[in-house]
C-alpha cells in the first residue's frame, strides 16, 4: 500500500468516527432522567438587550414569545433599568446582548470534516485571511451548518466582531446593573433565540451546572472509559500508520540523496571531461607550429634554435632576408605580436644576418572549432 491510498483510508475512517460520537451523544442523553435535563438545560427564560444606535431596547422571551420592556438610554440608571425589569420572573434566565448588523462579520468558510474536532483553533489560523481587523482585536464564535459525509466537507458561518465594540457594549450593561450572559449580533432576524456568543469564557456569565446525583456519575464514568478506550484504540492506530508513512518517507528520502549524489558525482565528471576537452583545443600543437614557420621562413633562412613554452615562441637563426622576415610570419593567422628582440647582426662569415625574433601563438576560431 503506497502513501497516498494510506493517507486516503485514514480520511475515509473519520466521518465513521464522528457518526459513532453523534449516536452515542444521542443515547447518553436519553439515559439521563427528565428533572435533569432541566436542570442542566434552563429554561427558554430571555433577557435580550437589542442595541440600536445609542438606545437598547429591552425584551422578555419566555413561552416561546417574546414581550417589549422598555427603552434604556445610555445614560440611564440601574434603578431606571430596574423599574423596566418589574415583569420580568424572578428565577434562572440567561441575558443576551445583541449588536446592530453593521457591528459584525459573518464569512461562510468550507473546512475538512476532520476539522470539526479543533475548529476553534483551525478558525483561529485562518483569522488573518478571513476578517479585515487584526485576529487580537476580534471576538468570533463559529456555528456549523452543514456536515456533508459524502464529500467530507464542513461547512460552518464565521462570525466576528470588534472587541473594542464589544467590550464598550458589555461596560454598558454593567453600568445599567446586568451582566451579559452572551453576545451577538443581528443577522436575518434580529428577534431570533442567541445561537452563537462572541464573549469569551472568562467575560460570561455562566453559572455552574447542578450537581449530578451518584447514579449518573458511575454512568457517566462507565461511558467515559469506553470514551478513552476506543480514542486509544484510534491513537494506536494512527500511531502505527504514523509509523509506516514515516518509514516510507525516509525510505523515499534516502533514495532520493542516493540519485542526488550519482546526480551531482555525474555532472562533476562530465564537467572535468569537458574541461580537459577545452583545454586541449585552447593549445596550439608543436607540430602545427613547425609546418607553419616552415612554410612561411623564405629561402636563404636557417633555424638554429626554436623555444615554443606556453603561447611564446621565440626564433633564432641566419637569413638572408631576415628583414622581410617579420612581415613573412604576420601573414599566418597564428601568429601575432611578431618583433625582433635584438638587433640584427651581420654574419661575413655566411653571408647572411643573425636574428632573434619573439612572437606569440593564437588558437585561429577554425582550428578550435
Amino acid at each position: 500500500m503506497n502513501i497516498a491510498a494510506l493517507a486516503s483510508r485514514l480520511d475515509n475512517s473519520l466521518p465513521w468516527v464522528g457518526r459513532f460520537f453523534d449516536w452515542w451523544k444521542g443515547e447518553l442523553l436519553e439515559m439521563v432522567p427528565s428533572f435533569l435535563k432541566q436542570a442542566m438545560h434552563p429554561s427558554d427564560s430571555l433577557l435580550l438587550l437589542l442595541y440600536r444606535n445609542e438606545s437598547a431596547g429591552l425584551l422578555w422571551h419566555n413561552n416561546g414569545h417574546w414581550n417589549t420592556l422598555g427603552e434604556s438610554q445610555a445614560e440611564s440608571r440601574p434603578e431606571e433599568i430596574a423599574g423596566l425589569l418589574r415583569s420580568v420572573e424572578p428565577g434562572k434566565h440567561k441575558i443576551a446582548l445583541r449588536l446592530p448588523a453593521s457591528a459584525g462579520l459573518r464569512r461562510r468558510v468550507v473546512l475538512p470534516l476532520a476539522a470539526e474536532q479543533e475548529l476553534q483553533q483551525v478558525l483561529m489560523f485562518q483569522l488573518d485571511s478571513l476578517s479585515p481587523y487584526p485576529p487580537n482585536e476580534l471576538y468570533f464564535s463559529e456555528r456549523i451548518v452543514e456536515r456533508d459525509f459524502e464529500r467530507g466537507k464542513l461547512l460552518v458561518d464565521l462570525l466576528m466582531a470588534p472587541r473594542q465594540t464589544v467590550d464598550q457594549a458589555v461596560r454598558q450593561t454593567e453600568k445599567w446593573g446586568l451582566r451579559p450572559d452572551m453576545v451577538d449580533f443581528v443577522e436575518d432576524d434580529e428577534l431570533s433565540l442567541p445561537q452563537i456568543n462572541l464573549l469569551p469564557h472568562p467575560l460570561s456569565n455562566q453559572k455552574p451546572r447542578s450537581v449530578l446525583t451518584r447514579a449518573i456519575w458511575i454512568l457517566l464514568l462507565v461511558n467515559v472509559l469506553l470514551l478513552a478506550g476506543l480514542a486509544t484504540a484510534h491513537l494506536q492506530g494512527k500511531a502505527r500508520l504514523e509509523e509506516d508513512l514515516q518509514t516510507r518517507v525516509e525510505t523515499a528520502r534516502l533514495k532520493a540523496d542516493t540519485a542526488l549524489k550519482l546526480r551531482e558525482k555525474v555532472s562533476k565528471l562530465k564537467e572535468q571531461s569537458s574541461f580537459l576537452q577545452n583545454k586541449k583545443k585552447q593549445i596550439v600543437p608543436a607540430v602545427t607550429v613547425l609546418n607553419e614557420l616552415t612554410e612561411l621562413l623564405p629561402d636563404g633562412t636557417w633555424l638554429e634554435r626554436l623555444v615554443f613554452k606556453q603561447a611564446k615562441v621565440d626564433l633564432f637563426g641566419l637569413s638572408s632576408k631576415a628583414s622581410t622576415l617579420i612581415s613573412e610570419i604576420e601573414t599566418s593567422p597564428i601568429f601575432e605580436d611578431v618583433a625582433f628582440q635584438a638587433p640584427v647582426v651581420q654574419e661575413e662569415r655566411f653571408s647572411s644576418e643573425r636574428f632573434q625574433i619573439s612572437t606569440r601563438v593564437t588558437l585561429p576560431n577554425d582550428y578550435a572549432n
